[in-house]
């Protein structure tokens, strides 16, 4: 195996205060020592990236493990492929038939308000997509300009860590090792019970700030390197996941990452 640094999308955080998200494996017969980086995929890039520890593992490593390589200029295209593929909902399980009246009008009002002219067409497409994708394409609309200005002055300009450190890996030549493929990824999210999907989609027109709101926290959380406050988070009320797709998501996934960590 490669002496290697890979990304993982759950928190990990040590002791060192210039790299709270880092962590070193070495021992145990390695030649050369490993990282594991924690990121989120939405979060101050520069206040991870810049850290000199970071710098300094990517210096020293052989390979980068990722997702996947969100900076590959075909990505944008095979997500829109994959989100075809599986974010169309079953002709029994349209927006219309899987919502209660009410909070369908409400979305009708919601898309009416936002697109104008265009929201007919935007009815039509969103009436198709399972309630996931609903809820991302109403969390787009419904983003203000206020909430999202009030993020940057707390914690600067958020992007893609992960995308900063693919950038990086890439500019030191060091060879990408993808942990999934796009499909995989779309499948993975868009597999969630259409039930369970239309139940966050209700919970979330009641109250479409709490998205933006446990970002918030998440980020606090994850800047303090505060893992145990991750988890209580994590297990809480504020996480809409079944315990089904929570095993899915995080536990059967993690196992079929595992023979490509080791061939890596």
């Amino acid at each position: 195996m490669k002496n290697m640094i890979m990304i993982a999308m759950m928190v990990l955080a040590a002791a060192s205060a210039q790299a709270q998200f880092l962590w070193k494996i070495s021992g145990n017969g390695l030649s050369k020592p490993s990282y594991l980086l924690g990121t989120m995929h939405i979060a101050p890039t520069d206040s991870i990236v810049g850290l000199p520890a970071v710098n300094e593992a990517l210096d020293n490593v052989s390979a980068l493990v990722c997702e996947l390589d969100v900076t590959d200029p075909s990505a944008p295209q095979a997500a829109q492929a994959a989100m075809m593929r599986y974010g169309i909902a079953p002709e029994d399980s349209t927006l219309s038939k899987v919502l209660p009246p009410l909070q369908f009008a409400m979305v009708e009002d919601l898309v009416d308000e936002k697109m104008g002219p265009m929201a007919t067409t935007m009815m039509l497409a969103m009436d198709r997509a399972k309630p996931l994708v609903a809820t991302m394409m109403l969390g787009q609309l419904l983003v203000s300009d206020e909430t999202l200005v009030q993020l940057v002055k707390k914690y600067g300009v958020l992007g893609s860590i992960d995308e900063a450190l693919v950038r990086k890996a890439k500019a030191r030549a060091l060879p990408l090792v993808e942990l999934e493929s796009m499909d995989e990824q779309m499948q993975l999210l868009m597999n969630m019970s259409i039930r369970d999907q239309a139940d966050n989609l209700v919970k979330f027109l009641d109250n479409p700030d709490s998205g933006f709101d446990t970002l918030d926290e998440m980020l606090t959380l994850y800047l303090s390197g505060d893992i145990k406050g991750l988890e209580r988070l994590f297990m809480s009320e504020k996480n809409t996941l079944s315990p089904t797709d929570n095993l899915r998501i995080f536990g059967l996934r993690n196992s079929r990452w595992m023979p490509r960590l080791e061939e890596a």
